[in-house]
């Protein structure tokens, strides 16, 4: 068999057909297979680029480590002191405490 020359080589294209896609395919390319919304939570994805991924899991964990922390502690009010509530001493003993560099 001779090779073709361009002419014939150009007929021969226009004669061919491409074979049809398969129907899954062709509605997954042009948008015909929809998810429900709710379906799409369960199964769907959402591409992320790993170092964004890793600062926004960051960012979050921080943020509720700060939100958590932060949170005041329950104390009791504290009690209000007046003059009143001193008392005098009853026994006094006073105690002297030398230094042990005083005789030096």
């Amino acid at each position: 068999m001779e090779p073709l020359n361009d002419d014939e080589l150009s007929e021969l294209l226009h004669q061919w057909q491409a074979p049809h896609a398969p129907v899954r395919l062709d509605a997954r390319v042009l948008g015909r297979e929809r998810l429900a919304w709710w379906r799409w939570l369960l199964s769907g994805t959402i591409r992320v680029p790993v170092p964004a991924g890793i600062l926004a899991i960051t960012i979050l964990l921080v943020s509720m480590y700060w939100a958590l922390s932060a949170r005041p502690t329950a104390e009791k009010p504290a009690r209000t002191v007046t003059l009143s509530d001193f008392q005098p001493v009853k026994q006094l003993q006073p105690r002297i405490i030398r230094s042990g560099y005083e005789g030096q």
